[in-house]
């Protein structure tokens, strides 16, 4: 995918990835047409190209619609070759074998998103909240805790680490997954 600020999992020993085959990748221009099996995702206007390659080694193209933020991208595939993707803001559940939608985020402004190893969950922000979202939708949404900023850093299947903006510098969080428990020093009031 290239140089990027990516969350890395706390432990590398949480999930193996020996038998991960799925593979993606945001493209930043669309492949010549006709070399490469293309499947749209609300794709009108300006749209994020993702490559993906399934478990039996075949590349196809996601062409994604484009939400409310037009330079947030982001995209993740989970163990169960389920691909995240953050299109201009808008998010996708795509099952990467199938090359069917399985979710659609109502949110348009999201910007950034990790995996929960061994679920389904994927943990996503914009820049004041976190949500979670499952293939299935929406299942958990935090009241706002920034002012204007929000970094997923690290990951692992039971916390996400990251770093809250309160205006004069980043104050690090945890999010236990198990019960939806947030910590941080720093509490936004607005």
């Amino acid at each position: 995918m290239g140089p990027r600020n990516r969350a890395q999992p706390l432990n590398s020993n949480v999930v193996s990835l020996d038998f991960i085959m799925t593979e993606l990748q945001i493209l930043s221009s669309p492949p010549i047409s006709g070399t490469i099996d293309e499947f749209r995702f609300d794709a009108t206007g300006n749209c994020t190209w993702v490559k993906f390659v399934d478990d039996t080694y075949e590349d196809w193209c996601g062409i994604f619609g484009q939400g409310f933020y037009a330079n947030s991208h982001d995209a993740i595939v989970n163990e169960n070759g389920q691909a995240f993707v953050i299109s201009g803001g808008q998010g996708y559940i795509v099952d990467v074998n199938s090359r069917n939608l399985l979710y659609k985020t109502v949110n348009d402004y999201l910007t950034s998103v990790v995996y929960i190893p061994e679920s389904e969950l994927f943990i996503s922000c914009t820049l004041t909240n976190l949500y979670a979202y499952s293939p299935q939708g929406l299942i958990w949404e935090s009241d706002r805790i920034s002012v204007d900023g929000i970094k997923l850093l690290d990951f692992d299947n039971k916390m996400v680490k990251g770093q809250v903006w309160n205006m004069q510098n980043w104050v690090d969080f945890t999010l236990v997954v198990n019960g939806w428990k947030y910590q941080s020093k720093f509490k936004c009031n607005f």
